[in-house]
């Protein structure tokens, strides 16, 4: 089965939860008559409670801000995937689209991804499926490219925008039927303009 269009679910199960909620009661019958009477403790474990979801959130903020900082960066040049496996594009290319206001974005790229590299929400709430292609600069796109991404894009993954994005180029007949089959392609000079100013493809 292809990992983005099947996913799996964990259920957990329900006696640990009576566990702790049994433990919970127990505590509170013995210690419950000794915090009434020291109702200071009360005030120090809340205040304490508070101050410590602060910090963390403070944290976590901060850790966000500078991996969002980082990530803005990373995506600023397309020179920076010349190195990368097919893989860490895939991962860079999730990041563009973050960083261009895109949600729930999610790398599925592997053996069985059938075609959806990246699955994401566009701004306009339309799901977008997303195939990476890492290529030299040089190479190209061919049509067998282009057919099989055609053949799963919508069937399987009810993709509402279809974009292909490579690092290389693309032949003139396989840009023909990605126009005809409603498929965007971003080939290395429109990369370079989308990573570079924001400028992304217009994607129907």
């Amino acid at each position: 089965m292809c990992a983005a269009v099947t996913r799996r679910t964990e259920r957990r199960g329900s006696g640990s939860i009576w566990g702790v909620l049994l433990l919970i009661v127990v505590v509170a019958a013995v210690v419950g008559p000794w915090v009434s009477r020291n109702t200071w403790v009360i005030w120090l474990a809340a205040a304490t409670i508070v101050g410590s979801g602060a910090l963390y959130l403070w944290i976590r903020l901060r850790i966000r801000r500078t991996a969002r900082r980082r990530e803005l960066d990373l995506t600023r040049s397309v020179a920076m995937t010349d190195g990368m496996t097919g893989q860490q594009f895939e991962l860079w290319t999730a990041a563009l689209l973050r960083r261009e206001g895109f949600t729930d974005v999610q790398v599925f790229g592997g053996a069985n991804d059938c075609g959806a590299d990246v699955v994401a929400v566009a701004p306009n709430g339309a799901r977008t499926v997303v195939q990476c292609k890492r290529y030299a600069a040089t190479r190209k796109v061919s049509s067998p490219d282009v057919q099989r991404f055609a053949g799963t894009v919508r069937a399987l993954h009810e993709a509402q925008v279809a974009l292909l994005v490579t690092t290389g180029g693309i032949t003139t007949p396989a840009a023909d039927i990605a126009e005809r089959l409603g498929i965007t392609v971003v080939t290395r000079p429109e990369l370079m303009e989308w990573a570079a100013n924001g400028k992304g493809p217009t994607m129907e």
